[in-house]
């Protein structure tokens, strides 16, 4: 079978790694043991391009993927993520100035940062997550939920150059075509607006060794070097 870099489109790669039958969805919430050992499973090959140096899962099916509600990577209880969540805002708040300025989250989760962003910066928010729960507005007003998949069709949608700034926190690397769709994103930007990005580095998980952080849902592992490619 011919592989090819879903970043590059180069023809070239060198196997890494294999797990097999790991549970597709980490952050799934079952009601019964008896659910959750049925949970679907699938297999992890990771393999590297040997041109920009993108590394992929090659066994990778989104659809076997269910993001809904019982999908759940809320992390805020935790002391120490929530310290990193306000490094976030305040990072964004002393480097763009976003009041006044249309902002849009893909895979919001259950829009905690956006909202707090909103309330921080007065930015007019828009977060986008098909596992959102909760009421289409929040922090008076200023932020605006959409219970979607981001896709071609709702960026069509969304309309062309609308925001100011982009925001993905843990999103990019759980997208099946990164490449389309970063042109697909950049379709909503403005020019001469904000991208931030939030992502794992694939180096640093094999310094720490870090094998918890290998997921299905994961489909691409970027280090500094690849994304610059």
């Amino acid at each position: 079978m011919d592989i090819y870099c879903p970043c590059c489109g180069a023809k070239t790669g060198r196997l890494l790694c294999q797990v097999s039958s790991i549970p597709v969805m980490v952050n799934q919430l079952c009601r019964t043991e008896r659910a959750a050992r049925a949970v679907l499973r699938g297999d992890i090959a990771l393999v590297c391009c040997e041109e920009c140096g993108t590394v992929w899962n090659c066994s990778y099916y989104p659809e076997k993927l269910s993001y809904d509600a019982k999908y759940d990577n809320s992390q805020d209880l935790g002391r120490e993520y929530r310290a990193h969540f306000r490094r976030m805002v305040d990072f964004l708040s002393s480097n763009v100035e976003l009041k006044g300025k249309r902002v849009l989250e893909i895979g919001c989760g259950k829009g905690l940062f956006l909202t707090s962003l909103a309330k921080e910066t007065g930015c007019l928010a828009c977060g986008v997550d098909p596992s959102y729960l909760g009421e289409e507005k929040s922090a008076d007003g200023l932020c605006a939920f959409l219970k979607k998949a981001y896709d071609q069709e709702l960026a069509r949608a969304l309309g062309e150059g609308t925001f100011d700034c982009v925001i993905m926190r843990q999103v990019f690397d759980q997208l099946p075509n990164p490449r389309v769709m970063m042109q697909t994103i950049a379709s909503n930007l403005r020019d001469g607006g904000y991208l931030y990005v939030e992502g794992l580095e694939f180096q640093n998980l094999l310094n720490q060794r870090s094998i918890l952080d290998l997921s299905y849902e994961r489909y691409t592992y970027f280090t500094a070097e690849s994304l610059n490619k």
